[in-house]
């Protein structure tokens, strides 16, 4: 499937292919997908695309846990965020970082709400 920029009228380009998309829900992350980011050569805006049927593991799955760590352990620039709801984005951007803590994610609030450093892009 092509993609365009509408505001551009370009094609999107590949940009990085193989990314990790970690999908959140209510309660937290929920699916681990792949998929390939695509960039506007003009105005630079980058898209999600060429995601696959299934998820790689949803949040009840054993490995679900591992497949997060191990991407973020060997290339934490190619993990990606989506959320559900633009308050949930800001929400999480704006109190919470990713830390691997054992063998799993936990989240951990800043001060004041304030992020100094976080994993995640």
């Amino acid at each position: 499937m092509r993609q365009a920029c509408t505001h551009c009228q370009r094609e999107y380009v590949p940009h990085q292919s193989g990314v990790l998309v970690i999908e959140f829900a209510s309660f937290g992350p929920y699916k681990v997908w792949m998929a390939d980011e695509l960039k506007c050569p003009e105005c630079a805006h980058t898209i999600l695309a060429g995601f696959p049927n299934g998820a790689v593991s949803e949040h009840f799955m054993p490995d679900f846990q591992e497949i997060i760590q191990a991407r973020y352990a060997s290339d934490p620039s190619s993990i990606r965020l989506v959320f559900e709801s633009w308050d949930q984005r800001e929400w999480y951007r704006g109190n919470l970082i990713f830390q691997p803590v054992g063998v799993h994610f936990e989240p951990r609030f800043t001060l004041g709400g304030i992020r100094t450093t976080s994993p995640l892009p």
